[in-house]
Parts: C-alpha cells; structure tokens; sequence
C-alpha cells in the first residue's frame, strides 16, 4: 500500500524548519566570511614580519654555518644528521639556498663504511659522496673514510669505488684521513694533490709489523703532493710497506716500534715537530744507528704499552737533536744512565723546556744538572 501522506500540519513544520536552518546557515556564511577577513588580516601582519635571522646577508649566513658545522669534534662533518648541510636545508626555502649556494659548507666530510651494509646503503653512501664533490665546487677538500672489514661483502658497490670518486677531485685534496684495508691504500697513490697538506694512515686490516726492511709491494702514496708536510700513521701502519714523501715532512705523529721509528726518522730530514709512541722490539738489533735532525724543535716521546726492553734505548741513544727546544720524554726510553742520555741528545747545551715522565729520579736530581731548563718531572708512582 501506499505511504500516507503527510498532514498539513506536518508540511507546515517543515517548512518552518526550513527557513530556520536558511537563516542559521547564512549567520554561518556570514561568520565564516569573518573569521576568513580575519585569517587574511593575520596573514599580511605575518608577511610583513621578518625574523631577524632572515634579514641577515647571505655571507653572514653562511659564515654561521660554517661555525655551527665546524664546532664538533672533528674536523670531518657526517654525510648526514643534524649536524651536517643537509640538515639546515630543511628548515626553509631561504636557509636551503643559501647552504646550496655555500660550496666550502660541503668541502670537509667523511665516509663510514661497514662491510655488513646492505646494498642499498653502500649505493646511498656512494651517491651522497658524489653529491657533496659536486656541491663543493672548486673548494679545498677535507676528507676522511673509513673501512672497517666485519666480514665478507657482497655487493656491486665495492670499497674500490669510493677512494675512485674522491681522486677524482685529487687536484682540490687538502686533508686526508684514510683508514681502510691495506690494498685499498693504493687507491690514492695515481694522481697529483698539489695543495695536499697533511694525511693520516691507518691500516685497518691489522697490518702490523711484520718485516724490519723495505717491502717489494710497499704502496708509494702523496708522491705527487709537494705541499705535504704533515703526516700522521696509526699504530696499524708499517713504514716498511708504505713509501712517502718523508723528506719534506715537517710535522710527524705517530705510534712505531723502534725499527720503524729509525727508519721513518732518518729519512724525514726536514723534521720540525714530532710526536712519536714507541714501542719495544726484543728482536731488534741495531746496525749503523745515527739520525740527525738538524731543524727538530720539538720532540714528545711517549712510552707504549708493553714491558721495557733494551731496544726501547736505541732511539735516544741514535739521536742528534742541535736544535731541539722543547722535549717530553718517558725516562723508560733513556736507559740506565738518563742524565747522560738526555745530554748527548743536543750537543751543545740542553732543550729550554723539558717534561719527564714514569720518572725514577726525582725532580731535584733533574734540575741539579739542567737548572736553567722549564722543567717538570713526573714520577712513576704518581701515574
């Protein structure tokens, strides 16, 4: 059957209803239009304000972030994180084109390999390599990377590929910081650095000392680098097997056995600082021991790890220092008569500023023979 229809009561009500809802609607309308004015009116204030920040030049700009990005702890910034460029392009429109436009926020960085990342990753990695050598420009470059071997890889991305891409831009390589596999080494032995300024090495598939003489496949690096004067060699690293520019070295750090530490120094010639940790090698035995550094100013020799053994004298005892200023030196490394050894090492006179560490003899006996030295003597007890 047919629904019933409506009483006019019941159509009266409706359209009652109606023109009720019309009249809250448009009060609605209305207040909407208010509040959209109002929206606008806020709007134009805000596009009218300039943060203060956002009034500086672009230089100023650009110099705090250079500040911001060189604050940490390293000289080298993280491909990514808050504490790297892509980070501030983030932020806003005017900040992104300021840092795109910043070729030197992207000229010093560094590259973490792991052997255990996945494919994708290592692609990324090597893609954000890439990208911050373009976005550099034709700044000076400062670069480290590290390889460290947890386990064999397979990947399409081999390690191979990243010392590639950064000898590339060899020409604009002022720092380096290496540490990969040994073979990996030979990746940054071809092409000239001519502004390259100091390098550090470390071996990071344990290639400790295994040989005291000259290795037939040693890895000629920076032999195309006349600016190099700095170099720093982990404890991994065997001068035996790597060859560098040592004569025109002016400042050296690093971790040796004595073997090594003779050899190194006897070619390094034009020597002016030097920081050295020496380790003992009981199988050692010296031939023809004599280096003389004639512009040597400042010598820090610090004991390693490991039981004093009679090489550990050699050192000491081989070196002629005419212009040494300043020393540090464990008294582990002076033998049994450290007064004696101390004085042979500068023929005529005796360093300004001398520190002795893991000392036996006290201070008095030290100062009673080099009274005019800035003198500091630190005791084997009080380490």
């Amino acid at each position: 059957m047919p629904a019933p229809l409506p009483a006019s009561s019941e159509l009266a009500a409706a359209r009652s209803r109606i023109a009720q809802l019309d009249m809250e609607i448009e009060g609605l309308k209305r207040s909407l239009e208010l509040r959209l004015a109002e929206r606008d009116r806020c709007r134009d204030v805000l596009a009218q304000y300039k943060y203060p920040i956002l009034t500086l030049p672009s230089e100023i700009s650009s110099e705090i972030f250079m500040q911001f990005l060189s604050s940490g702890y390293t000289p080298f910034i993280p491909l990514v994180g808050s504490e790297s460029p892509p980070f501030l392009l983030q932020i806003c429109r005017q900040w992104r084109n300021i840092a795109l436009g910043t070729p030197a926020l992207w000229s010093s960085f560094q590259v973490n390999l792991q052997r255990r990342n996945s494919e994708s990753l290592r692609k990324q990695k090597l893609q954000r390599l890439e990208l911050w050598l373009e976005r550099s420009g034709s700044c000076p470059l400062s670069i480290g990377l590290w390889d460290v071997p947890l386990g064999p890889v397979t990947t399409s991305v081999p390690s191979s590929k990243f010392p590639e891409a950064i000898m590339r831009h060899a020409a604009r390589l002022q720092h380096i910081h290496v540490e990969v596999p040994y073979e990996k080494l030979r990746g940054f032995t071809s092409a000239p650095m001519p502004i390259l300024r100091s390098v550090l090495i470390g071996p990071t598939d344990g290639n400790m000392l295994a040989d005291t003489t000259p290795s037939e496949t040693a890895v000629s690096m920076c032999m195309l680098a006349p600016n190099l004067r700095e170099v720093n060699l982990s404890t991994t690293t065997n001068p035996f097997t790597i060859i560098l520019p040592w004569s025109q070295i002016t400042t050296l750090t690093a971790e040796l056995y004595i073997p090594e530490a003779i050899h190194v120094l006897r070619q390094t010639t034009a020597l002016e600082t030097c920081t050295l940790t020496i380790y003992g090698y009981a199988d050692f035995t010296p031939t023809h021991l004599a280096v003389s550094l004639l512009r040597l100013r400042s010598l820090i020799l610090h004991w390693g790890d490991g039981m004093p053994d009679d090489s550990l004298v050699v050192l000491v005892d081989a070196l002629t220092l005419p212009v040494l200023d300043s020393l540090v030196v464990s008294e582990n490394l002076l033998g049994a008569d450290p007064i004696a050894a101390l004085s042979r090492l500068r023929p005529q006179g005796y360093p300004r500023v001398m520190e002795i560490e893991n000392a036996a003899l006290s201070f008095e006996v030290y100062r009673g023979v080099f009274a005019d030295a800035i003198l500091k003597v630190e005791s084997a007890e009080e380490d």
